[in-house]
């Protein structure tokens, strides 16, 4: 599991955070867009409570 804050910059770090069902948030630009469990990951974008946010354009951190 990965501690509050950690970066999930890799697709495979996605994956384990979603295999760990660990809360993720999604920064834009600096800005807190939205939180939630991964529902679904594909090659280019994450999907998160019925949203979907590209890899290339979010940051993604462990919230708890």
């Amino acid at each position: 599991m990965f501690i509050r804050g950690f970066v999930l910059d890799t697709h495979e770090k996605l994956a384990a955070a979603q295999h760990n069902q660990q809360e993720v948030e999604v920064y834009k630009d600096g800005q807190f867009l939205h939180s939630g469990m991964i529902g679904d990951l594909q090659d280019e974008a994450v999907y998160i409570n019925e949203g979907f946010f590209l890899k290339d354009r979010h940051v993604f951190k462990i919230r708890k």
